[in-house]
């Protein structure tokens, strides 16, 4: 059987815009959800930044009941440090670790 898929997903700039102000906050999270709708089987990584100030359970709560139930989790934070090359993407990074620690295939 295939694995599912898995939506890694940030919240500024694409559940709302960047820098907006929160009575903007989600306002795309509708149509994001809908397309989610049409890939039952995708499954959601919260790979946002707003993982470091929110735990899961409140992260879960912006999202519809049917849709909150598909989050397995967020990605873990790495710290940048002197040691990694400029050009390191620590966003990628951070996807590639929750990966590999969480896919069997």
């Amino acid at each position: 059987m295939k694995t599912a898929p898995i939506v890694f997903l940030d919240f500024d700039g694409v559940t709302h815009p960047a820098h907006c102000t929160t009575e903007k906050l989600f306002t795309c999270l509708p149509l994001i959800e809908a397309v989610l709708r049409r890939h039952a089987r995708a499954e959601i990584v919260i790979s946002s930044s707003w993982r470091e100030v929110h735990p899961l359970k409140e992260l879960r709560e912006f999202f519809a009941d049917d849709i909150a139930l598909r989050i397995l989790g967020s990605t873990p934070v790495i710290p940048r440090n002197e040691s990694m090359p400029a050009e390191t993407n620590l966003r990628q990074s951070e996807c590639e670790t929750w990966l590999a620690l969480h896919r069997t295939d």
